[in-house]
């Protein structure tokens, strides 16, 4: 990594999970939109729900790249492209700053010194105090290949909280950039698959105003701009800008039928561009508005989301339910679902009280949220047969986390033979029943 230059921008990361990161990375490109600066964005991982706050922020996409599941050419054009279209880029970190660099293989300090972007690392200071500078001193240290430029103290107790860890840091030569109280109005609340959507938070806009000026407020943004300004290289503009990064997943159909909405939510954005750009028609649906898909198209996509907190909308939706079963049956239309999507294409989800709520009955699949148990990984893939995703042995990498589990043995096709991200065996995985296909995992790029 250049020494002294860096790419404009940086990534937010953190010691660990449930530091702020994502409040404070939306926060701060908000606050940077306003002081005049196009802001492009991306998050580490294969996260849905944080990316959708900087998308809610930035009015355009948040680009997720993953040293596992992307090749490391796929994530360079992704964060180049932001480079060449936007006056910085924004990234948000994953866990903490190594986690993963064992476990999987790549963490967020692999991505800044891929990408020559310098950290912004917020610390959780809650039952935090002198212990703060050896543990500072400890991630500064411990690798030289990346550039720590700022730090943010987050959850600070009080005043005398914070000059005791001023004073304790004030031999650290990285500047401290602010000190966040422990304010509710700081906090977004979680439930079982992540922070609350920005679409289930009442007066979003309000709030997040709210949090921004608080931000504002508390840390010195203008001293941030001026440090990324000053280690950044000038970037010549591209002759011709960048064209947007290709997705290797393949285009479903020419008129595709998208379920989206609260239950139906977990979409890569820049999926759903890519087809367009590849010349196909995306039509978008509600099934909780008691949408259905449009007769014309010839795939429909299922993506993830909450359906088990709309169970009672969606079974109610005999439309949307009896279309889907009409396209699978014709045999000419290609229906894919993934996660919350593949649990609607079952005969019945179960609820946490042991109800089964009526779903497609596009396989011979019951689901069940009654007792929860989280599964949680990358996967790799193999399709067992010819699909739209390929021929028979063709290979993807993706992630699954759920805490649903099937209560039947299915008579459909089984869709994968599944590997964990250390190649364990985890046997096999989804269904098939002619062209519509299912599994609990997200894909994300090809093997």
């Amino acid at each position: 990594m250049n020494p002294h230059f860096f790419n404009k921008g940086f990534i937010v990361s953190a010691l660990s999970s449930d530091s702020g990161k994502t409040v404070i990375t939306a926060a701060l490109i908000n606050l940077l939109q306003k002081k005049g600066y196009k802001i492009g964005s991306f998050k580490v991982g294969p996260d849905y729900i944080d990316p959708m706050f900087h998308q809610k922020i930035t009015q355009n996409s948040c680009f997720n790249i993953d040293l596992w599941a992307m090749p490391e050419t796929r994530v360079h054009a992704t964060v180049e492209y932001l480079l060449d279209h936007n006056d910085w880029v924004v990234g948000e970190g994953v866990m903490g700053l190594f986690d993963g660099s064992q476990s999987v293989g790549f963490c967020t300090v692999d991505i800044a010194t891929l990408m020559n972007l310098p950290i912004i690392l917020i610390v959780n200071c809650h039952r935090l105090a002198e212990t703060i500078l050896p543990i500072i001193q400890g991630v500064l240290n411990f690798q030289k290949q990346f550039k720590v430029a700022g730090i943010i103290l987050n959850q600070v107790g009080s005043k005398r909280h914070e000059e005791i860890l001023s004073k304790s840091l004030q031999e650290i030569e990285v500047p401290i950039l602010g000190y966040l109280p422990r304010l509710n109005d700081l906090v977004l609340y979680h439930r079982h698959l992540g922070l609350h959507q920005p679409i289930d938070i009442q007066h979003f806009q309000e709030k997040f105003e709210l949090i921004s000026n608080l931000v504002a407020h508390y840390i010195d943004i203008d001293r941030l701009i001026n440090i990324i300004e000053k280690n950044s290289s000038i970037k010549n503009p591209s002759l011709q800008p960048l064209p947007f990064p290709e997705v290797s997943l393949p285009v479903l159909g020419q008129r595709i039928a998208v379920a989206f909405d609260e239950a139906f939510s977990f979409v890569y954005p820049v999926l759903l561009e890519a087809w367009r750009l590849a010349g196909a028609e995306i039509f978008l649906f509600s099934p909780l508005a008691h949408q259905q898909p449009p007769s014309h198209v010839d795939a429909v996509y299922l993506p993830g989301g909450y359906p088990e907190l709309y169970l009672r909308e969606i079974s109610q939706n005999r439309g949307f339910l009896n279309a889907l079963k009409i396209f699978s049956d014709d045999s000419s239309t290609v229906i894919y679902g993934e996660c919350g999507g593949f649990m609607v294409m079952g005969q019945n989800i179960e609820d946490e009280s042991g109800n089964l709520w009526p779903m497609a009955g596009l396989f011979d699949l019951t689901t069940s949220m009654q007792h929860k148990k989280l599964v949680l990984g990358y996967r790799q893939v193999q399709t067992l047969q010819k699909t739209i995703l390929g021929p028979a042995g063709s290979c993807y990498r993706g992630h699954e986390f759920h805490y649903a589990s099937s209560i039947n043995v299915s008579s459909d096709q089984h869709l994968y033979s599944v590997l964990d991200n250390q190649a364990g065996q985890l046997g096999l995985a989804g269904l098939q029943r002619k062209k519509t296909i299912g599994s609990f995992i997200h894909l994300i790029d090809k093997e």
